[in-house]
């Protein structure tokens, strides 16, 4: 089970009202003109990249791709997504100058298809976000990035790297 922190507020539009609780999940309330929101913000053992409301977690534990990305699922998530710029940037921050030092490696979301970067939803990868050191072995098709070169580069998915974990946390009516 995911674990995390709940902030409930509670608006009701003709009293101008508000309640706030903690761990409250606003089922307490059934008067219908009060609308219920909920805030979820990053579960235990995530780091929240203050910015876009993601929720990341680094996992220092060398495991092939399939069971990374398996892990991620069972924590209420997904492998790390390069999808825009501002990602990548977060990526680089988020491992910082002791991924660089210790040469640190993560999985993260892609597959490889006739030569093109593919993520989970089927969209493709950009190509000019994290520059690619592709060998192309045959059989290469899963995606980690390497902090001491800040590139990503394909590999088997059953080597073994570190992880990283992200999910979108955001206000639920």
């Amino acid at each position: 089970m995911v674990q995390g922190k709940y902030f409930v507020f509670c608006y009701n539009r003709e009293q101008h009202a508000c309640l706030c609780c903690v761990d409250f999940s606003g089922n307490e309330i059934t008067d219908p003109s009060w609308n219920t929101y909920e805030i979820t913000l990053c579960y235990t053992g995530y780091k929240d990249d203050n910015e876009d409301k993601n929720c990341l977690k680094y996992v220092p534990e060398a495991v092939t791709f399939p069971e990374a990305e398996a892990r991620c699922q069972e924590m209420g998530g997904a492998l790390f997504k390069i999808d825009f710029q501002h990602k990548f940037d977060i990526l680089t921050d988020f491992i910082g100058p002791i991924g660089i030092t210790n040469d640190v490696q993560t999985w993260i979301q892609a597959m490889k298809n006739s030569g093109d970067w593919f993520f989970d939803d089927g969209t493709a990868m950009p190509n000019d976000i994290c520059f690619m050191d592709n060998t192309n072995y045959s059989g290469e098709n899963r995606l980690r990035f390497r902090a001491k070169d800040s590139e990503c580069a394909d590999h088997y998915e059953n080597e073994h790297h570190d992880f990283i974990c992200e999910y979108h946390h955001s206000f639920k009516q």
